[in-house]
């Protein structure tokens, strides 16, 4: 008797990493209500960001790189308030970074690079006190360098390289 993944109440953590998965993220791993560790990186997954991933609400670690994910990153993604690791780089991402991203106040590393996001780095990520890693290299973000990113004490790697920012240095 096979078992559907969904079945498995009480998973916390997947770590399918580094191998030759394809097809798309199931909406039903919205089930795993324990699941804490989601590593999905270096694979050959398309499609979009389940909508449904806003409801993984015990998530800390969300790992999407390196695959075929097209889309926009979901605006669900704002209620994941315990993610401390967000990795959705080197896919084929597009539209504005969801202005949400604000309300995940846990968040120490944020990864976007090289996707195709467009519009300026929300005004939110101000509300991010904890983030250490930001790097949203190789997009298509434009606008300036926001004042209040000195706010961010913890931010020990900040890096927005070729991207269309403009404006100066913020003091």
């Amino acid at each position: 008797m096979l078992v559907s993944i969904e079945q498995l109440k009480s998973l916390e953590e997947i770590h399918l990493d580094e191998n030759h998965l394809s097809g798309s993220i199931p909406s039903s791993i919205t089930n795993l209500s324990k699941l804490t560790y989601l590593a999905l990186q270096r694979n050959k997954i398309v499609g979009s960001i389940p909508i449904e991933i806003g409801l993984l609400q015990s998530l800390t670690t969300l790992y999407l790189d390196d695959n075929q994910l097209t889309g926009s990153i979901p605006m669900s993604t704002g209620n994941l308030t315990k993610l401390t690791h967000l990795g959705l780089s080197k896919n084929k991402l597009v539209g504005s970074i969801p202005n949400k991203i604000g309300q995940l106040k846990c968040l120490t590393s944020l990864y976007l690079l090289g996707n195709h996001p467009i519009g300026s780095v929300p005004v939110s990520i101000r509300q991010l006190k904890s983030l250490e890693e930001i790097d949203l290299d190789g997009n298509y973000l434009s606008g300036s360098i926001l004042a209040s990113i000195g706010n961010l004490t913890s931010l020990a790697n900040f890096s927005l390289f070729t991207n269309n920012i403009t404006g100066s240095l913020p003091p």
